[in-house]
């Protein structure tokens, strides 16, 4: 058996092989980790409580207030969500949305929920609340609830707040 020993034959082989042994393989390993991420069940020790609740008037969407025990903090907080169906029972409840469209620092501050003509929700909070609008503020409602009383974190893009101050 002859062997060829010139010069870049080794390195035709080994690019040829290549694909096949590094890349094709991380692919598989890569797309087999996407599939699976979604069937990981991630621990939620938050405590959620459903207050009350108001359907748009299609009955497709509802807006649901709930007091939330948040472990991270070990803040209950007041969450606003919006969510597809009609709306939870009172009481404990399991998370109903990924994420909420407002928080209040106190579990007990009155908030009023309509849905607007134009489909939008409109909280109303009492005038002494401080209104914190954006991202960003989220992270102080929840961490820092303790230091921000009557506060009121929104997300603007997704509800309409009245009342409060800036």
């Amino acid at each position: 058996m002859r062997r060829d020993h010139r010069p870049g034959t080794m390195r035709r082989i080994a690019a040829r092989i290549g694909m096949f042994w590094y890349v094709v393989p991380s692919l598989f390993v890569v797309a087999l980790g996407m599939a699976t991420c979604s069937l990981i069940d991630i621990l939620d020790f938050d405590r959620f409580e459903v207050v009350s609740s108001v359907a748009d008037r299609s009955g497709m969407r509802s807006a649901v207030v709930v007091h939330q025990h948040y472990s991270n903090s070990s803040a209950t907080v007041t969450c606003v969500w919006i969510i597809a169906g009609p709306p939870p029972r009172k009481g404990p409840s399991n998370r109903l949305a990924p994420s909420c469209v407002l928080v209040a620092t106190e579990p007990h501050l009155p908030i009023a929920l309509s849905w607007q003509a134009n489909g939008r929700l409109l909280a109303r909070i009492p005038a002494d609340a401080t209104a914190l609008r954006g991202e960003d503020s989220f992270e102080r409602c929840y961490f820092h609830s303790e230091e921000l009383p009557r506060h009121v974190c929104y997300r603007p893009e997704m509800i309409d707040v009245a009342g409060g101050r800036p």
